[in-house]
Protein backbone atom coordinates (compact mmCIF):
# COMPACT_ATOMS: atom_id res chain seq x y z
CA UNK A 1 0.00 0.00 0.00
CA UNK A 2 2.58 2.32 -0.31
CA UNK A 3 4.69 5.21 1.93
CA UNK A 4 5.14 4.51 5.70
CA UNK A 5 2.37 2.00 5.81
CA UNK A 6 5.24 -0.48 4.83
CA UNK A 7 6.73 -0.25 8.45
CA UNK A 8 5.38 -3.26 10.08
CA UNK A 9 2.49 -2.81 13.25
CA UNK A 10 -0.84 -1.38 13.89
CA UNK A 11 -2.72 0.91 16.22
CA UNK A 12 -5.56 1.39 18.68
CA UNK A 13 -7.52 4.30 17.42
CA UNK A 14 -9.31 5.68 20.28
CA UNK A 15 -9.93 9.88 20.03
CA UNK A 16 -10.30 9.38 16.10
CA UNK A 17 -11.54 12.47 13.92
CA UNK A 18 -15.06 11.87 12.95
CA UNK A 19 -15.21 13.47 9.80
CA UNK A 20 -18.83 13.49 8.05
CA UNK A 21 -20.07 9.97 7.25
CA UNK A 22 -20.18 9.18 3.72
CA UNK A 23 -21.09 5.62 4.13
CA UNK A 24 -22.22 3.10 6.97
CA UNK A 25 -21.51 -0.85 7.16
CA UNK A 26 -23.56 -2.85 9.61
CA UNK A 27 -23.65 0.90 11.90
CA UNK A 28 -20.03 0.84 11.05
CA UNK A 29 -19.25 4.35 9.59
CA UNK A 30 -16.62 5.33 7.16
CA UNK A 31 -16.11 9.32 6.78
CA UNK A 32 -14.98 11.13 3.97
CA UNK A 33 -11.32 11.32 6.09
CA UNK A 34 -11.06 7.60 5.55
CA UNK A 35 -12.66 8.30 1.31
CA UNK A 36 -9.96 10.66 0.48
CA UNK A 37 -6.93 8.04 1.12
CA UNK A 38 -9.02 5.50 -1.32
CA UNK A 39 -9.65 9.03 -3.67
CA UNK A 40 -5.48 9.38 -3.40
CA UNK A 41 -4.78 5.82 -4.50
CA UNK A 42 -6.98 5.56 -7.25
CA UNK A 43 -6.39 9.02 -8.38
CA UNK A 44 -2.65 7.71 -7.92
CA UNK A 45 -3.71 4.76 -10.29
CA UNK A 46 -5.31 6.61 -12.86
CA UNK A 47 -2.20 8.84 -13.10
CA UNK A 48 0.16 5.99 -13.34
CA UNK A 49 -1.83 4.04 -16.53
CA UNK A 50 -2.31 7.28 -18.24
CA UNK A 51 1.57 8.94 -18.04
CA UNK A 52 0.49 11.98 -15.48
CA UNK A 53 3.47 12.95 -13.98
CA UNK A 54 3.58 14.15 -10.16
CA UNK A 55 3.75 17.40 -10.83
CA UNK A 56 0.57 17.96 -12.82
CA UNK A 57 -1.35 16.20 -10.40
CA UNK A 58 -2.71 18.98 -9.16
CA UNK A 59 -3.53 21.00 -12.32
CA UNK A 60 -4.94 17.88 -13.98
CA UNK A 61 -8.56 18.04 -15.49
CA UNK A 62 -9.77 15.65 -13.10
CA UNK A 63 -13.72 16.83 -13.84
CA UNK A 64 -13.10 15.63 -17.69
CA UNK A 65 -15.47 12.60 -19.13
CA UNK A 66 -13.43 9.37 -19.63
CA UNK A 67 -15.73 6.18 -20.65
CA UNK A 68 -19.07 8.57 -20.51
CA UNK A 69 -18.55 9.83 -17.13
CA UNK A 70 -16.82 12.50 -15.34
CA UNK A 71 -13.11 11.06 -14.10
CA UNK A 72 -13.88 12.76 -10.38
CA UNK A 73 -17.12 10.79 -9.98
CA UNK A 74 -15.51 7.42 -11.39
CA UNK A 75 -12.44 8.06 -8.97
CA UNK A 76 -14.80 8.53 -6.44
CA UNK A 77 -17.38 5.64 -6.31
CA UNK A 78 -14.13 2.90 -7.07
CA UNK A 79 -12.94 4.77 -4.01
CA UNK A 80 -15.64 4.29 -1.85
CA UNK A 81 -16.14 1.09 -3.29
CA UNK A 82 -12.67 0.00 -1.77
CA UNK A 83 -13.10 1.47 1.52
CA UNK A 84 -16.56 -0.60 2.01
CA UNK A 85 -14.53 -3.52 0.93
CA UNK A 86 -12.52 -3.22 3.14
CA UNK A 87 -14.50 -2.94 6.35
CA UNK A 88 -16.37 -5.80 4.85
CA UNK A 89 -13.34 -7.45 4.72
CA UNK A 90 -12.69 -6.77 8.48
CA UNK A 91 -15.61 -7.59 9.75
CA UNK A 92 -15.52 -10.85 8.19
CA UNK A 93 -11.70 -11.01 9.75
CA UNK A 94 -13.71 -11.06 12.91
CA UNK A 95 -16.10 -13.64 12.65
CA UNK A 96 -13.50 -16.14 11.76
CA UNK A 97 -11.57 -15.15 14.83
CA UNK A 98 -8.61 -13.69 12.86
CA UNK A 99 -6.16 -13.43 15.44
CA UNK A 100 -3.86 -10.11 14.51
CA UNK A 101 -0.45 -11.14 15.45
CA UNK A 102 1.03 -7.38 15.27
CA UNK A 103 -2.09 -5.91 17.57
CA UNK A 104 0.40 -5.66 20.21
CA UNK A 105 2.80 -3.56 18.07
CA UNK A 106 0.17 -0.86 17.53
CA UNK A 107 0.77 1.85 19.70
CA UNK A 108 4.57 1.20 19.65
CA UNK A 109 5.08 1.77 16.27
CA UNK A 110 2.40 5.26 15.78
CA UNK A 111 4.81 6.16 18.82
CA UNK A 112 8.21 5.64 17.23
CA UNK A 113 7.07 7.08 14.03
CA UNK A 114 6.03 10.36 16.13
CA UNK A 115 9.17 10.13 17.93
CA UNK A 116 11.27 10.12 14.66
CA UNK A 117 9.24 12.92 12.72
CA UNK A 118 7.32 14.75 15.39
CA UNK A 119 3.40 14.67 15.13
CA UNK A 120 3.83 17.62 12.53
CA UNK A 121 5.91 15.72 10.55
CA UNK A 122 3.77 12.87 10.68
CA UNK A 123 1.15 14.58 9.66
CA UNK A 124 3.27 16.01 6.44
CA UNK A 125 3.62 12.58 5.68
CA UNK A 126 0.21 11.49 6.35
CA UNK A 127 -0.68 14.17 3.93
CA UNK A 128 1.53 12.95 0.95
CA UNK A 129 -1.12 9.84 0.52
CA UNK A 130 -4.29 12.08 0.97
CA UNK A 131 -4.29 11.53 4.70
CA UNK A 132 -5.15 14.67 6.97
CA UNK A 133 -3.71 14.31 10.02
CA UNK A 134 -1.26 12.12 12.31
CA UNK A 135 -4.37 10.75 13.95
CA UNK A 136 -5.89 9.84 11.06
CA UNK A 137 -3.07 8.53 9.89
CA UNK A 138 -3.43 6.13 12.59
CA UNK A 139 -6.59 5.11 12.23
CA UNK A 140 -5.91 3.84 8.10
CA UNK A 141 -2.76 2.20 9.19
CA UNK A 142 -5.17 -0.25 11.51
CA UNK A 143 -6.94 -1.06 8.36
CA UNK A 144 -4.26 -1.65 6.23
CA UNK A 145 -2.78 -4.11 8.69
CA UNK A 146 -5.77 -5.75 9.75
CA UNK A 147 -6.83 -6.46 6.30
CA UNK A 148 -3.57 -7.75 5.43
CA UNK A 149 -3.81 -10.06 8.46
CA UNK A 150 -7.63 -11.44 7.48
CA UNK A 151 -6.08 -12.17 3.71
CA UNK A 152 -3.30 -14.07 5.33
CA UNK A 153 -5.75 -16.11 6.98
CA UNK A 154 -8.16 -16.46 3.82
CA UNK A 155 -4.39 -18.16 1.99
CA UNK A 156 -4.02 -20.26 5.19
CA UNK A 157 -7.53 -21.25 5.81
CA UNK A 158 -9.96 -20.98 2.31
CA UNK A 159 -12.46 -22.79 3.55
CA UNK A 160 -13.54 -20.52 6.31
CA UNK A 161 -14.16 -17.73 3.54
CA UNK A 162 -15.55 -19.29 0.38
CA UNK A 163 -18.52 -20.51 -0.47
CA UNK A 164 -18.75 -24.68 -0.79
CA UNK A 165 -19.45 -24.02 -4.46
CA UNK A 166 -16.42 -21.52 -5.62
CA UNK A 167 -18.19 -21.76 -9.28
CA UNK A 168 -20.78 -19.22 -7.22
CA UNK A 169 -18.27 -16.73 -7.04
CA UNK A 170 -17.94 -16.40 -11.15
CA UNK A 171 -21.44 -14.44 -10.91
CA UNK A 172 -19.25 -11.63 -9.22
CA UNK A 173 -15.99 -11.83 -11.62
CA UNK A 174 -14.38 -8.19 -11.32
CA UNK A 175 -13.40 -6.82 -15.07
CA UNK A 176 -10.43 -4.55 -13.93
CA UNK A 177 -9.08 -6.50 -10.90
CA UNK A 178 -7.71 -10.39 -10.51
CA UNK A 179 -6.18 -13.23 -8.90
CA UNK A 180 -4.21 -15.29 -11.41
CA UNK A 181 -1.58 -18.21 -10.76
CA UNK A 182 0.75 -18.26 -13.85
CA UNK A 183 3.76 -19.84 -15.44
CA UNK A 184 6.26 -17.32 -16.72
CA UNK A 185 9.36 -18.91 -19.49
CA UNK A 186 11.63 -15.75 -19.43
CA UNK A 187 12.47 -14.63 -22.81
CA UNK A 188 16.10 -13.05 -23.11
CA UNK A 189 15.14 -11.57 -26.69
CA UNK A 190 17.72 -13.27 -28.06
CA UNK A 191 17.02 -14.45 -31.47
CA UNK A 192 18.33 -18.13 -30.65
CA UNK A 193 15.93 -17.86 -27.87
CA UNK A 194 13.74 -20.90 -27.68
CA UNK A 195 11.13 -19.08 -24.93
CA UNK A 196 8.49 -19.73 -27.10
CA UNK A 197 8.73 -22.87 -27.85
CA UNK A 198 9.69 -24.03 -24.42
CA UNK A 199 6.37 -22.36 -23.41
CA UNK A 200 4.01 -23.55 -25.99
CA UNK A 201 5.24 -27.20 -24.47
CA UNK A 202 4.13 -25.90 -21.26
CA UNK A 203 1.06 -25.10 -21.78
CA UNK A 204 0.38 -28.33 -24.32
CA UNK A 205 0.91 -30.26 -21.48
CA UNK A 206 -2.05 -28.55 -19.18
CA UNK A 207 -4.04 -28.60 -22.08
CA UNK A 208 -3.59 -32.57 -22.05
CA UNK A 209 -4.87 -32.84 -18.64
CA UNK A 210 -1.76 -32.10 -16.49
CA UNK A 211 -2.46 -30.33 -13.47
CA UNK A 212 -2.31 -26.63 -13.13
CA UNK A 213 -0.46 -26.51 -10.35
CA UNK A 214 1.88 -28.97 -10.27
CA UNK A 215 3.26 -28.04 -14.09
CA UNK A 216 3.30 -24.50 -12.29
CA UNK A 217 5.91 -25.63 -9.60
CA UNK A 218 7.75 -27.49 -11.92
CA UNK A 219 8.49 -25.17 -15.01
CA UNK A 220 7.76 -21.71 -13.44
CA UNK A 221 10.42 -19.20 -14.14
CA UNK A 222 8.76 -16.91 -11.70
CA UNK A 223 11.15 -17.00 -8.50
CA UNK A 224 8.77 -14.61 -6.64
CA UNK A 225 5.49 -15.90 -7.06
CA UNK A 226 3.72 -16.87 -4.23
CA UNK A 227 2.07 -20.77 -4.08
CA UNK A 228 -1.37 -18.32 -3.69
CA UNK A 229 -0.75 -16.58 -6.99
CA UNK A 230 -0.91 -12.65 -7.33
CA UNK A 231 -3.85 -10.41 -6.95
CA UNK A 232 -3.99 -7.30 -8.59
CA UNK A 233 -5.93 -4.21 -9.79
CA UNK A 234 -5.74 -2.30 -13.18
CA UNK A 235 -2.22 -0.51 -13.89
CA UNK A 236 -0.49 -2.97 -11.43
CA UNK A 237 1.21 -5.27 -13.79
CA UNK A 238 2.23 -5.68 -17.37
CA UNK A 239 -0.46 -4.34 -19.69
CA UNK A 240 -0.28 -7.85 -21.92
CA UNK A 241 -0.65 -10.22 -18.52
CA UNK A 242 -3.41 -7.64 -17.10
CA UNK A 243 -5.40 -7.56 -20.15
CA UNK A 244 -5.22 -11.33 -20.67
CA UNK A 245 -5.87 -11.69 -16.90
CA UNK A 246 -9.28 -9.89 -16.76
CA UNK A 247 -10.53 -11.74 -20.36
CA UNK A 248 -10.31 -14.43 -18.42
CA UNK A 249 -13.39 -16.89 -16.60
CA UNK A 250 -12.68 -18.13 -12.96
CA UNK A 251 -11.00 -21.59 -13.79
CA UNK A 252 -9.80 -20.56 -17.00
CA UNK A 253 -6.26 -20.66 -18.19
CA UNK A 254 -4.87 -18.74 -21.19
CA UNK A 255 -3.13 -19.42 -24.43
CA UNK A 256 0.77 -17.78 -24.75
CA UNK A 257 0.52 -14.40 -23.40
CA UNK A 258 3.59 -12.22 -24.56
CA UNK A 259 5.27 -9.47 -22.32
CA UNK A 260 8.48 -7.76 -21.53
CA UNK A 261 9.47 -10.86 -19.35
CA UNK A 262 8.50 -13.28 -21.20
CA UNK A 263 6.05 -15.89 -22.20
CA UNK A 264 3.00 -16.47 -19.50
CA UNK A 265 0.37 -19.37 -19.11
CA UNK A 266 -2.41 -17.62 -17.14
CA UNK A 267 -5.55 -19.17 -14.83
CA UNK A 268 -7.78 -17.24 -13.36
CA UNK A 269 -8.54 -18.46 -9.92
CA UNK A 270 -11.34 -17.31 -7.44
CA UNK A 271 -9.55 -14.46 -4.73
CA UNK A 272 -9.99 -11.31 -2.91
CA UNK A 273 -11.88 -9.53 -5.08
CA UNK A 274 -14.74 -12.27 -6.30
CA UNK A 275 -15.32 -12.68 -2.72
CA UNK A 276 -15.88 -9.25 -1.78
CA UNK A 277 -18.26 -8.68 -4.06
CA UNK A 278 -19.91 -12.00 -2.73
CA UNK A 279 -19.75 -10.61 1.09
CA UNK A 280 -21.00 -7.11 -0.69
CA UNK A 281 -24.80 -8.72 -2.49
CA UNK A 282 -25.03 -10.92 1.05
CA UNK A 283 -24.91 -7.88 2.89
CA UNK A 284 -26.12 -5.36 0.76
CA UNK A 285 -29.09 -4.09 2.94
CA UNK A 286 -26.45 -3.60 5.61
CA UNK A 287 -24.35 -0.86 3.65
CA UNK A 288 -25.90 2.31 3.48
CA UNK A 289 -24.41 5.35 1.03
CA UNK A 290 -24.97 9.04 1.22
CA UNK A 291 -24.62 10.29 -1.90
CA UNK A 292 -24.66 13.83 -1.26
CA UNK A 293 -21.52 13.57 0.86
CA UNK A 294 -19.85 11.87 -1.75
CA UNK A 295 -20.19 13.93 -4.39
CA UNK A 296 -19.00 16.99 -2.16
CA UNK A 297 -15.71 15.34 -2.18
CA UNK A 298 -13.13 16.66 -4.24
CA UNK A 299 -10.37 14.88 -6.49
CA UNK A 300 -8.83 18.17 -7.35
CA UNK A 301 -8.40 18.79 -3.73
CA UNK A 302 -6.94 15.83 -2.79
CA UNK A 303 -4.32 15.66 -5.11
CA UNK A 304 -3.65 19.41 -4.64
CA UNK A 305 -2.81 18.59 -0.97
CA UNK A 306 -1.39 15.41 -1.75
CA UNK A 307 1.26 18.16 -4.34
CA UNK A 308 1.74 20.36 -1.66
CA UNK A 309 2.68 18.28 1.01
CA UNK A 310 5.05 15.94 -1.04
CA UNK A 311 6.93 19.26 -2.35
CA UNK A 312 7.27 20.80 1.04
CA UNK A 313 8.64 17.24 2.63
CA UNK A 314 10.95 17.40 -0.18
CA UNK A 315 11.75 21.10 0.71
CA UNK A 316 12.59 19.59 4.03
CA UNK A 317 14.84 16.93 3.14
CA UNK A 318 16.44 18.30 0.49
CA UNK A 319 17.51 21.67 3.47
CA UNK A 320 18.27 18.58 6.04
CA UNK A 321 20.36 17.54 3.39
CA UNK A 322 22.01 20.60 2.76
CA UNK A 323 22.73 21.22 6.49
CA UNK A 324 24.40 17.82 6.80
CA UNK A 325 26.48 18.49 4.12
CA UNK A 326 27.95 21.57 4.88
CA UNK A 327 29.30 20.81 8.73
Amino acid sequence: LGHIFNCGGNLHTKNMPEGNTVATVSGEKITDLDVNYYIYAEASSYAKKNNVSQSDLATYDWDQEVDGAKLSDTIKEKALNDAINEVITIKKGEANDVDDATKSQISTQVSTLQSTYGEDGLTLRARTMGISSAKQYSKMYEKVMTTQSVQEDIEKNPSKYYPEDTSTLNEYKQDNKASVKHILIKDSGDENSDAQARAQAVLDRINNGEDFDAVMKEANEDSGEPDTGYTFGEGEMDEAFEKASFELGLGDVSGLVKSTYGYHIIKRIPGMYELQAYWRAQDAKNIKINKGKLAKLSVKDVMADVVAATEELQSQQSSSSDSGSSK
